[in-house]
């Protein structure tokens, strides 16, 4: 399949797996790019990978990625044992919000102050607040770095719809 996309160029690998992706979830994909999760889900942040959004749902996937350190002892096994257990940033994570179980997003630089003076505009946490009537829920913490309007609009049209 390389091949394939290497004579096609490298746009048609990511419309291919944008392609696939809709497919799996079963919903068009509104808008997408580069994020880091900080909390809210069932893993440990921070985390850097991609976030998309449909009419209906948040997501968040982290792609696996080793370093150095860990490849050398990647032989080496854990507590009695058993293979080590590997941390989330060396394995695939995917994590996914509905939308109706939140009431709003909050972008930590619409408040101004120190940060956007340091580091611009645009730069600032978003939060997913969860509906009231949804006493367990917790926040859900993230910074876009790539197509963050895009996917705030993305965010804010699914909270309306």
């Amino acid at each position: 399949m390389s091949f394939f996309l290497r004579e096609q160029g490298p746009q048609a690998g990511v419309d291919e797996f944008w392609r696939e992706t809709e497919e799996v979830i079963g919903e068009d994909v509104l808008a997408y790019g580069l994020a880091q999760y900080h909390s809210g889900g069932d893993e440990e942040g921070p985390l850097w990978g991609l976030i998309y959004v449909t009419a209906t749902r948040l997501f968040f996937r982290h792609f696996p990625q080793e370093n150095w350190f860990s490849s050398v002892l990647g032989g080496v096994g854990g507590a009695g044992g058993g293979p080590p257990k590997k941390s989330a940033k060396e394995r695939d994570v995917s994590l996914e919000w509905a939308l109706s179980d939140y009431s709003d997003l909050v972008d930590e630089s619409e408040r101004g102050g120190v940060w956007n003076f340091f580091f611009g505009k645009n730069t600032g946490r978003l939060s997913l607040v969860p509906r009231a009537d949804r006493p367990f829920g917790r926040p859900v913490v993230f910074t876009v770095e790539h197509e963050r309007n895009a996917v705030i609009a993305a965010v804010r049209q699914g909270l309306a719809g």
